[in-house]
């Protein structure tokens, strides 16, 4: 049942009316009726919240998570926490955190999306390789 705000108070006035002429039973129909709506009307309230919610903690994020080429990171009241995947932040809007190789020093790898962040890698010669599929220079 969709129900406007705007039809409350014509509908109290026919219960209202409805009381005084007698008719007990359409009234209390009618009261059934304001329930339902006014239950849908607070479910919808608590989603709008909700919605409104993920909107806000959307936004706090957009101004957290800082870009520095060619990671992400967390900034929060002045502490850094990364690096993140661009990769996984950009399309897919996750926070994906970067696993450092411990063979190579400032190389690091996505586990979710398999983008390589690093100095070249023997055969390839830029620092970034998303997912697995390379369409980089070769040398």
């Amino acid at each position: 049942m969709s129900f406007a705000l705007s039809e409350v108070r014509p509908l109290l006035s026919a219960i209202s009316e409805l009381y005084e002429n007698g008719s007990i039973r359409a009234a209390r129909q009618k009261m059934q009726t304001l329930e339902e709506a006014f239950l849908e009307l607070h479910e919808e309230k608590l989603d709008l919240r909700l919605e409104l919610r993920a909107v806000r903690d959307s936004l706090q994020e957009k101004v957290t998570m800082k870009y520095e080429a060619p990671f992400y990171f967390l900034i929060d009241g002045g502490q850094k926490d990364g690096p993140f995947c661009q990769r996984c932040y950009d399309v897919d809007g996750k926070k994906v955190r970067l696993i450092e190789h411990s063979f190579m020093t400032g190389s690091h790898r996505c586990n979710a999306c398999d983008s390589y962040f690093g100095p070249p890698r023997e055969g390839v010669t830029a620092a970034f390789e998303c997912g697995g599929n390379t369409a980089l220079s070769h040398g």
